[in-house]
């Protein structure tokens, strides 16, 4: 007899696999017969998963066209059909209120390029709604930051978290986000990733490759080709280390097949090799060519190269991709792994940043007086006390859960090392 929790992962493994196979690309005739084989029962699975890493619009418009040939019950359509008319809707709005922002921008003189979902679902994909979004990224100059808060605050925005240097998770790439009632929240980046790999990146040379587009006369910014696709890559793998469902894999695939007549793949190598992201790039493109039949050219697969290391690292974020639980962030992992060093490192990073992570993390603040220091330390002592206390002490009385989360955290912890070398 097959033990429950044998089963439990015999099923998990089948769902995962099933989702795939909806996405993964051409093959029609094949996935069809596949997919009619399927119970109602792997229908609900299939949705399941597809919801927790953010593809069910994906999977509706995928199967849509021959819906009458498949077992998927009723109810479980209509979910499905509302979630895809709401990625539609929702993304409608979102561009219509990307569109008031730039303008206004742009009348003012300052330019932002849009970054991830904000420039993917209305110019990569062939239909916005297959791209669903739950905010808009733009990324700034540090220079137009003090203006673009005045501009935003005078279009109604608010930062509703004035302590999120001190509450959010150290280090940060954006401002503390600009919300508006019935309108979803802008990010304002001022770097592209994440301080530990930011200073490997080239930000003046963004601007230099940028792509300008326009809609409704409105002028938009947006990465050129090969520093989107390294955008994208960075902040799946190195910022997110595979813990954002597998949208990421379809915007790389989306990308690759919209750009495909102009990919310099010569230049996206020898950039990834000058900011010391190739073991990334490599990673998601091979991720991406695995799960969802990404088409690389040969001499592409070939420069790509499968060494041991590589394929150990491949297998380790296919299973993060589908792995989910109570989240653990890093710094804590670390808090319970081996050794007192570990142990001191993570309390060092996360409670006591430096002074210069801390004037890096607050663009527009200036110099940092070493009472602001003290109090920072004060006070994001007692909110991550108040936040983690629970689950610090779940994890000394051994709760399976919370165990379980750090020790995928720490798998986490360990590909984000191995990425993060350049040699």
């Amino acid at each position: 007899m097959t033990p429950p929790e044998n089963h439990a992962a015999e099923r998990k493994a089948r769902s995962n696999s099933l989702v795939l196979a909806c996405l993964r690309k051409g093959r029609d005739l094949e996935k069809i017969s596949e997919l009619k084989k399927l119970a109602a029962d792997d229908w609900e699975d299939i949705v399941a998963v597809a919801a927790r890493l953010r593809v069910v619009p994906l999977i509706f418009y995928t199967i849509s066209p021959f819906i009458s040939e498949l077992t998927v019950p009723g109810e479980l359509f209509r979910k499905m059909r509302n979630i895809y008319y709401g990625s539609a809707g929702r993304n409608m709005r979102l561009h219509r209120q990307l569109l008031d922002i730039i303008s206004r921008f742009n009348r003012e003189g300052i330019s932002v390029l849009t970054l991830k979902g904000a420039h993917l679902a209305e110019f990569v994909y062939d239909n916005p709604a297959l791209r669903p979004m739950s905010d808009l990224d733009i990324l700034a100059r540090r220079d137009d930051l003090d203006r673009i808060d005045l501009i935003l605050k005078d279009l109604g925005y608010s930062q509703s978290q004035p302590s999120a240097e001190i509450a959010g998770c150290v280090p940060r790439q954006h401002l503390a986000p600009y919300t508006k009632k019935n309108a979803a929240p802008i990010e304002v980046h001022f770097r592209l990733t994440c301080l530990s790999f930011s200073g490997r990146f080239d930000p003046a040379g963004f601007w230099q490759r940028a792509r300008e587009q326009k809609n409704e006369d409105v002028k938009i910014l947006a990465l050129g080709p090969e520093d989107l696709l390294l955008h994208l890559c960075a902040h799946a793998g190195m910022q997110h280390v595979f813990d954002n469902g597998l949208l990421p894999y379809v915007d790389i695939l989306r990308v690759v097949e919209h750009y495909e007549k102009e990919l310099d793949w010569e230049a996206l190598f020898e950039r990834s090799r000058e900011w010391g992201v190739e073991r990334c790039v490599f990673l998601m493109l091979a991720l991406t060519e695995d799960m969802l039949g990404l088409a690389l050219p040969g001499a592409v697969r070939r420069e790509m190269g499968a060494d041991a290391q590589t394929k150990a690292a491949l297998a380790a974020a296919l299973r993060l991709i589908f792995e989910k639980g109570p989240f653990v962030s890093s710094s804590f992992a670390q808090l319970f792994g081996q050794g007192w060093r570990s142990k001191l490192k993570a309390i060092h990073v996360t409670a006591f940043p430096s002074k210069d992570i801390m004037s890096a993390e607050t663009p527009t603040t200036g110099h940092i007086t070493s009472f602001y220091q003290l109090r920072f330390y004060w006070l994001r002592s007692k909110w991550l006390w108040k936040k983690y206390a629970k689950t610090i002490w779940a994890a000394l009385r051994k709760n399976p859960q919370t165990i379980a989360a750090i020790k995928i955290q720490t798998q986490r912890n360990n590909l984000s090392d191995w990425l993060g070398k350049t040699n």
